[in-house]
């Protein structure tokens, strides 16, 4: 659990790395860890998705990302945040601890 608790916090580090403007998109980060498996999927512009697609932090240690919303398992938890100008909705899927599902766990350590 602890892996893909990591997995999402370097999602959300690099959703405050994105730029601005584009039309509205999607990503799901898939993460595995231990026979657990979990889906983030995000939505924002076009420009911060793409961003989001060139963290190299990303798509290491288990997550992979993949355009639109492939996300598999049942809904834990949709929040939605601003960084920089931008804003997301992020849905969680699969195995994922529910009390993890805050605001703050997707916006920490975002400028």
């Amino acid at each position: 659990m602890r892996c893909l608790l990591a997995g999402t916090t370097a999602l959300a580090a690099a959703i405050g790395l994105a730029g601005c403007g584009g039309g509205q998109q999607t990503i799901t980060a898939q993460i595995s860890s231990g026979g657990a498996h979990a889906s983030v999927v995000v939505s924002s512009d076009g420009d911060a998705i793409a961003k989001l697609k060139q963290d190299k932090s990303i798509g290491s240690g288990g997550v992979s990302v993949i355009d639109g919303d492939k996300h598999s398992g049942s809904l834990v938890c949709q929040v939605d945040v601003s960084s920089s100008k931008h804003k997301y909705h992020i849905a969680v899927y699969g195995d994922y601890p529910k009390d993890q599902c805050s605001p703050d766990t997707f916006t920490s350590g975002l400028p």
